[in-house]
């Protein structure tokens, strides 16, 4: 497969959601934040190229937008320095495969000084890691041993308070079991024998057939915080976003809101844990109100192959 090669462009918004101020409050500290935070979506490929790309990062642009943080999409490496990283209140790696291969040594020492600082969001094949880089794997929690075919699987919510009540999953409405359809990773080492790691959503392996059997235990999405202000999400959905349509019953507006919360808790819109509410909302309360809108014609599209970087993106 190729590498996806573009330049960096930027897409200034124009409004942040009123709703949101509650949340602000809460804040914890930690990045230095500005007024109008700055994220990058990387995707560079060192191994598969996943088709998927071009889709998820067209809704990474329309979230930003519609959130007021300017954001930056790039598929070259020559971004992680570690005074263009500074800038960044968070990167988004969409299905970034193998980035050791393809970072030099200065490049991976920026992103893993930048790491313990700054936010995180990785989605499906930001797992798909190998070997080729053991201190990113370390970071963000696991690599992936075999995936299964595209298949409907049940996902269970971690048990406890910690997931339940967590501001990433209040905010996304995500309930407490579902099914979705995509291509599942199993990992090489559970990511829940690493120190740090908190799961928020397991597989179901009674619900599906996966590519290696990982039994009663099979995380999927699950965060970890650092004491300098960093904070990490890895999403194991997103093979197959390009296959959904915006509607609900094909699951895009849950993954749509799903991304949005991992967005603005990345950059510290939202608190830490469900611990930093002066009252975690139950799981039945109604989360704070979400705009959830399909791809409405407004924004520039651009075709399932294209190269984004150097796109610019109209509202």
């Amino acid at each position: 497969m190729g590498i996806l090669v573009g330049d960096v462009v930027s897409k200034a918004s124009r409004f942040m959601p009123v709703a949101l101020a509650a949340v602000l409050a809460c804040a914890q500290p930690g990045y230095p934040q500005a007024a109008k935070p700055r994220v990058l979506v990387f995707f560079g490929c060192g191994g598969f190229v996943h088709a998927s790309i071009p889709y998820i990062n067209t809704i990474w642009l329309k979230l930003a937008a519609e959130e007021g943080i300017d954001i930056d999409t790039s598929s070259v490496t020559q971004v992680f320095t570690r005074v263009n990283l500074d800038r960044y209140a968070a990167v988004l790696w969409n299905n970034a495969t193998h980035p050791g291969t393809i970072m030099d040594s200065s490049q991976r020492s920026a992103w893993l000084a930048y790491a313990r600082k700054g936010g995180y969001v990785g989605m499906h094949a930001a797992g798909d890691v190998s070997d080729t880089w053991p201190d990113y794997v370390a970071y963000m929690g696991a690599t992936n041993s075999q995936h299964s075919s595209t298949l409907t699987a049940s996902l269970d919510v971690e048990p406890g308070q910690d997931a339940a009540t967590h501001p990433i999953l209040v905010h996304a409405g995500w309930p407490a079991h579902l099914q979705l359809t995509d291509e599942w990773y199993s990992w090489r080492i559970n990511p829940r024998l690493n120190p740090g790691i908190h799961i928020l959503y397991s597989l179901d392996e009674k619900t599906f057939t996966p590519g290696a059997f990982m039994g009663t235990d099979h995380p999927i999405m699950w965060y970890r915080t650092y004491p300098e202000g960093g904070r990490m999400v890895y999403v194991g959905i997103g093979h197959n976003i390009d296959q959904l349509t915006p509607t609900p019953d094909k699951g895009y507006a849950l993954l749509e809101k799903l991304m949005r919360a991992c967005l603005l808790w990345a950059v510290h819109r939202l608190p830490e844990s469900g611990n930093a509410l002066v009252a975690p909302p139950a799981r039945n309360r109604s989360p704070l109100p979400l705009l959830s809108l399909g791809l409405d014609g407004r924004m520039l599209y651009s075709p399932v192959n294209a190269d984004l970087s150097g796109r610019r993106w109209a509202r």
